[in-house]
Parts: C-alpha cells; sequence; structure tokens
C-alpha cells in the first residue's frame, strides 16, 4: 500500500487554520484629538541636598525631551514617593470641611 503524499503548507494559515476574527484596519484620516491639557503648577521652593541636585541635574542632562525639565523630574519623583504612601491619598480635615485644597498661602 502506498501512503498518501502529503501536502507541504504554503503559509501559516495551512498550519493553523483560518482567522476568527476580522483584521483591523485603521481610518483613512484618524480622529482628531485635543492637545493635552498643560498641567498647572504652583511655585514651590525648599532645600534639597547637593546629592539630590547633582542627580536631578544628571536624569537633565541624558534625558529627552519634557524629561529634561527639572520641573518634570522632581514632579515625577514626588508621584513616585506619594504612591507608596497611603497617607497622601487621605484628606485631611481642612479639606473635608472646606471641600478644597488650602495651601497656606493662597
Amino acid at each position: 500500500m502506498k501512503k498518501p503524499a502529503s501536502k507541504a503548507p504554503k503559509d501559516l494559515t495551512d498550519l493553523i487554520g483560518p482567522a476568527s476574527y476580522e483584521p483591523q484596519t485603521q481610518p483613512a484620516f484618524p480622529a482628531a484629538s485635543l492637545p493635552p491639557a498643560k498641567p498647572k503648577y504652583l511655585k514651590f521652593t525648599d532645600r534639597i541636598t547637593p546629592e539630590n541636585r547633582l542627580h536631578m541635574d544628571r536624569v537633565a542632562y541624558w534625558g529627552h525631551g519634557e524629561a529634561r525639565k527639572l520641573v518634570n523630574i522632581f514632579n515625577a519623583a514626588l508621584a513616585a514617593y506619594f504612591a507608596s504612601h497611603p497617607d497622601a491619598q487621605r484628606p485631611m480635615p481642612d479639606e473635608q470641611q472646606e471641600g478644597k485644597i488650602s495651601f497656606g498661602f493662597d
């Protein structure tokens, strides 16, 4: 008895079968999107160690685009710090009573 000759697959579809979904296509013209809103900044001055300033300057020097701005480096560092401290998410009693944040220098 002769074995039937096996047919070599032509492409991936021959191996796994046809796709069970329709591929998504990109629209010819993407929908217009609004530019991101600029963040609001408060003036803030405090003291930092010379080592921290050196590290900020190094990140700014080696960074690209918006990451080079010291204000973005400083805010990213604060956001990372606050993410690991649950109390940063707890409103203070003054906030709950007045319904707003008071910075004391308004």
